[in-house]
């Protein structure tokens, strides 16, 4: 996804942005333009400063901070081109319900914005029997399924009862911010093709469910989760991700081609009973 830029500021904007963090006006996508644009209110709408011809306001579903598409001001449309194929959604008085459904309108509307790029056919089903459609339904576990969460710090206090759809709510929009801000500096940096299109992500938050598929949305690379290799004997625990920076790390020398390294004034054999990488693994065992 492309990043835009801010008409009045030229601040970088992000494709679901809806306020510009530098001069605060509202922002809105445009679709004949495909670009997203800043706004400024009129008597008959929004004014576009990507194209200053026409009147706009948002689709229907910006009051669920769920789309900033706009419309024409006299479209008798209520929806946008991408929420006009909405044919069932769940109940968006269970809050929920509209966490989940507001994710996958984001998506969505990421599909639409390619879809529209290379001028697919796009009818609804009033338009056309075959036409396209979506039925989003809410789970029943959705609503449901509790998690036990302690305070951290003190252990005398009772765990916290919360949904895990609150806890998606916070935690997948952060965490498809921190992928699009790696992306974007990634891509500025310049070194965008050394890196290729494989990535692998290391740590323990690597294994959140969906972050590989999430990223792969998102920086348009093959993303697998690292794991330790390279030393035999390690505790379960030292065999996951989160360990898998701090192993490699480690065996970084050996991967180098180095015949030996210094160490407070000794030099030990990189390999073999009692080597280096013995008293590594052995360091591990004991210390997790």
């Amino acid at each position: 996804m492309k990043l835009f830029e801010c008409q009045h500021c030229g601040q970088p904007l992000y494709f679901r942005n809806t306020r510009c963090e530098r001069c605060g006006r509202q922002l809105g996508y445009l679709p004949a333009k495909q670009t997203l644009t800043a706004l400024e209110p009129d008597a008959r709408g929004f004014r576009a400063l990507a194209e200053r011809r026409g009147r706009y306001r948002y689709c229907a579903n910006a009051q669920y901070d769920a789309c900033n598409w706009l419309l024409h001001v006299e479209s008798p449309e209520q929806f946008c081109a991408v929420c006009r194929h909405n044919r069932t959604i769940p109940d968006l008085t269970i809050p929920e319900n509209l966490i989940n459904w507001r994710t996958i309108e984001y998506a969505k509307h990421r599909l639409f914005y390619t879809l529209l790029k290379l001028r697919l056919p796009l009818a609804t089903r009033q338009e056309d029997p075959d036409g396209l459609a979506f039925d989003v339904l809410a789970h029943p576990a959705d609503e449901r399924e509790i998690l036990s969460v302690r305070p951290i710090g003190d252990e005398d206090e009772p765990a916290n009862q919360i949904p895990r759809s609150a806890l998606n709510r916070i935690i997948r929009p952060r965490v498809e911010e921190i992928l699009e801000l790696v992306r974007d500096r990634l891509n500025a940096s310049g070194f965008a093709p050394l890196v290729g299109r494989r990535m692998v992500l290391t740590g323990g938050g690597s294994q959140l469910t969906g972050l590989v598929e999430a990223a792969r949305r998102v920086l348009a690379r093959n993303v697998r989760v690292g794991r330790p290799l390279g030393i035999a004997g390690l505790p379960e625990l030292a065999k996951g991700p989160a360990f898998a920076t701090g192993v490699g790390l480690l065996i970084y020398p050996q991967v180098a081609r180095m015949d030996q390294i210094e160490a407070g004034g000794a030099h030990y054999a990189m390999t073999g009973t009692g080597g280096y990488f013995a008293r590594v693994g052995q360091w591990i065992r004991e210390s997790f």
